[in-house]
């Protein structure tokens, strides 16, 4: 008897004297693996419509977001769910980015937060579009208050002369070392050494991280944040500012270190195209992306904006890396502390979380397809963990003749032929 096994690719398999139980097994096994919906954003509420957010915590617990506007938006929240509008980086205005702006006081672009003790670094572009003249200045303050801000002056800039963007900034933390993530389009993202002294550079050398080979280059809007032992490279490919017509998406890579090597899932480089797929359109979300990743209580939050037919709006869900790779997964709001630990952004103490492994039980297991069958959301650890029993099973079938005997022997009482009587008679 021939059966095809849901997998990816369909895996064919030649069954000789397999009873329908284990084949039923196997099945239920799989379902976690193509049936699970994107998760919404978290709930939020109060004044939430913002572009290219960025989000500092400070040591008080409160949040700051900061925002594509002139004069760069604030908002603050005390339990990220409820924000408030309070003013601008730049109440009056930001004359020195007039040049690249092309206007009096216009659009300052993509800002990038980061608290460091008791410090708001604030990375932010001027620039106008489909234009090189594009330039990144640095703003400071120990209070993130309207009128609190420091202006540090011009970082970083481009011109027609250079092969990439100078837009979309993202300070990078390694240790005593401190990197500046940029570009847009043109040659994709590049990085630039900072001085940890400072916030300006230090080097006139510039590194290529990522690179869309297609779309006419559409990627911009890094965003680096280390989990464990890898360094990830977030990214917004395609267009943005659209609407619903927006086709933004975002995409990311993986490496060992913050100053290059990223690849995908595939092991496809990202200077070579490569990119995982994070988050997209989905159930009447339009074009998520601008992103950004912090550390909260509950773990690391991705950070976006998206689209609907009424605005651009403040998109937050958490991120399980618990496969080794980032998964959007539902978030409540007000955050409720997590018994696991992760690399902050605001500091350079690295810990490491415990992965699911196969080792679950099919009892486990079949608990979370059971709970899936009856409307649940199946969590990313527990699709991980029937991925990887999964993986196993195929592996010590590869022989068609062969039986595993795992199955006879941990199948739960529960799940006898009784409960199993009704799949049988589907088949």
């Amino acid at each position: 008897m021939v059966y095809w096994m849901f997998t990816s690719p369909p895996l064919l398999l030649s069954i000789t004297s397999l009873d329908m139980k284990l084949l039923l097994l196997v099945g239920l096994l799989a379902t976690p693996l193509i049936g699970l919906a994107t998760p919404s954003p978290a709930t939020v509420a109060g004044d939430t419509f913002t572009h290219d957010p960025t989000i500092c915590k400070d040591s008080s617990g409160k949040y700051w977001l900061f925002s594509t506007a002139p004069g760069i938006d604030i908002r603050s929240s005390t339990d990220r769910k409820t924000w408030t509008y309070v003013g601008q980086i730049w109440p009056s205005g930001a004359s020195w980015t007039d040049t690249y702006t092309g206007t009096s006081n216009g659009n300052l672009w993509a800002p990038d937060c980061t608290y460091i003790n008791g410090k708001f670094w604030v990375y932010y572009a001027a620039s106008s579009f489909g234009s090189q003249n594009s330039a990144i200045f640095l703003a400071t303050s120990t209070t993130g208050a309207p009128g609190s801000w420091t202006n540090q002056g011009l970082v970083t800039s481009s011109s027609t002369s250079n092969n990439y963007n100078a837009i979309d900034p993202n300070l990078v933390i390694d240790g005593s070392n401190w990197y500046l993530a940029l570009g847009s389009w043109w040659t994709g993202i590049k990085e630039l050494k900072l001085s940890s002294s400072t916030g300006f550079t230090s080097s006139s050398t510039v590194t290529a991280l990522a690179q869309r080979t297609a779309a006419s280059g559409a990627i911009e809007a890094a965003s680096l944040y280390k989990y464990g032992s890898y360094w990830y490279l977030f990214s917004s490919w395609d267009v943005c500012c659209q609407g619903v017509n927006s086709t933004y998406n975002i995409r990311v890579g993986r490496s060992t270190s913050p100053t290059g090597g990223f690849v995908d899932q595939s092991g496809v480089a990202l200077t070579s195209g490569g990119g995982t797929l994070v988050l997209s359109t989905h159930d009447g979300i339009y074009g998520p992306g601008g992103q950004d990743v912090f550390d909260d209580i509950d773990g690391p939050i991705l950070v976006y904006h998206y689209y609907t037919s009424t605005g651009s709006w403040l998109g937050l869900n958490r991120l399980d890396f618990s496969s080794g790779w980032p998964v959007v997964v539902d978030t409540t709001n007000p955050p409720t502390a997590r018994t696991t630990t992760t690399t902050t952004k605001t500091t350079t103490t690295t810990t490491t979380k415990t992965s699911t492994t196969a080792t679950t039980t099919s009892e486990q297991l079949l608990g979370m397809v059971s709970a899936e069958d009856k409307g649940g959301r199946v969590e990313p650890s527990a699709y991980q963990a029937s991925l990887a029993f999964i993986k196993t099973i195929i592996t010590a079938n590869a022989s068609p003749t062969k039986r595993l005997p795992i199955f006879s022997s941990v199948l739960p009482p529960k799940y006898d032929e009784d409960w199993l009587d009704p799949w049988k008679a589907e088949c």
